[in-house]
């Protein structure tokens, strides 16, 4: 200016945000009934998230990167899911839909006996195949084979698990628990189970649903035991062990877990039997010795037809090869694999002359 004064020139920029950018969409997802279904996406810049059911509009507090679905029904089966993306600035952009299919599982009648006055009560409970393979082929086998003949619950924490699986007595009269484990007889099972806890959907350990037992500290060792959820024991269970497996979820009869809630030591239904049985449910209140007659059954009645596995393991031998000339006297080392579609109970090796 012709002060000689310097001036000062004042500019307003505007940062520009990136809009949101959906980098994987949510999949289509198929689940068992009674199971769950967990919808996630991913996206970059986004400041936060709706999820909607098509054809209904949003779907209440689902506003995380991920939709858990809990204990899908039937009619939930075909339902496609959206999720709307927003970034900072308000810019959205919507994924593609991801379809649920549900398919049914297994359903197996179980049956508790015997009450004090004699009766017993059943509830149906839903397998689920689909989702977690190996572990419902290894139960269903269990019950196929008379495995579980007069296995009795052998544990009951109220607020906490009603247990199975463990042991059989040879009656249900009024012996004295002469039983023992149970036992897989001549039928093949397998030594252990590889936990499903991360195959497939993830199942909590809520009230109400099936879950296999383990030995501590070792997450692949489910084998015969099995329990029942007497509450909500998602925080604890889903994070012990590499999580306990749920492999199926009650239909109806709910009521009946409640009844084992009401339980308790040292005379209320509950007797300390020794150090490995000391929450065993009995059916009377008070201390003296329970016999096999005092005990709390379980039965099992498929409903549908259980699937039946008509696929073949395979096996391959990658050393040696066929017609290999070997040395005498030299140290041989074969090599191979072997597998199924739902799991193995055995791998040996057979060498002849």
């Amino acid at each position: 200016d012709s002060s000689g004064r310097e001036g000062l020139v004042a500019e307003t920029f505007t940062a520009l945000i990136a809009p949101p950018v959906i980098t994987a969409q949510p999949p289509n997802l198929t689940v068992n009934t009674g199971s769950s279904a967990d919808f996630s996406v991913t996206a970059s810049n986004a400041a936060s998230y709706q999820w909607e059911l098509v054809g209904t509009g949003a779907i209440a507090g689902a506003t995380n990167a991920t939709l858990a679905l809990d204990d899908v029904s039937a009619s939930q089966s075909g339902s496609s899911y959206i999720v709307v993306v927003t970034a900072p600035d308000g810019e959205t952009v919507t994924s593609t839909p991801a379809v649920l299919t549900v398919v049914p599982g297994t359903i197996v009648q179980l049956t508790i006996s015997k009450y004090s006055d004699g009766s017993s009560s059943n509830f149906l409970v839903q397998l689920f195949d689909h989702d977690k393979p190996a572990t419902v082929e290894n139960f269903i086998h269990y019950i196929t084979s008379g495995a579980y003949s007069n296995t009795f619950f052998d544990r009951d924490v109220a607020g906490f698990v009603l247990q199975a699986g463990d042991y059989v007595t040879v009656d249900r009269t009024t012996n004295y628990l002469n039983g023992g484990p149970v036992s897989t007889g001549t039928n093949l099972f397998p030594s252990q189970v590889d936990s499903e806890f991360n195959v497939g959907p993830l199942i909590h350990n809520t009230f109400g649903t099936l879950a296999m037992a383990l030995v501590s500290g070792k997450p692949d060792s489910a084998t015969s035991a099995f329990f029942l959820n007497l509450t909500d024991n998602s925080t604890n269970l889903d994070n012990q062990n590499g999580g306990f497996t749920v492999f199926g979820r009650i239909l109806s009869g709910t009521n009946i877990l409640q009844y084992f809630n009401t339980l308790g030591a040292p005379s209320n239904g509950i007797f300390d039997l020794n150090s490995s049985i000391p929450t065993l449910p009995v059916n009377y209140n008070g201390t003296n010795q329970p016999n096999n007659a005092n005990l709390f059954y379980c039965d099992f009645t498929f409903q549908t037809p259980p699937p039946v596995d008509t696929n073949r393991p395979t096996v391959s031998i990658a050393f040696p090869a066929p017609n290999a000339a070997l040395t005498n006297g030299s140290p041989l080392t074969v090599q191979g694999t072997a597998q199924d579609d739902v799991g193995l109970a055995e791998v040996f090796c057979v060498l002849t002359s």
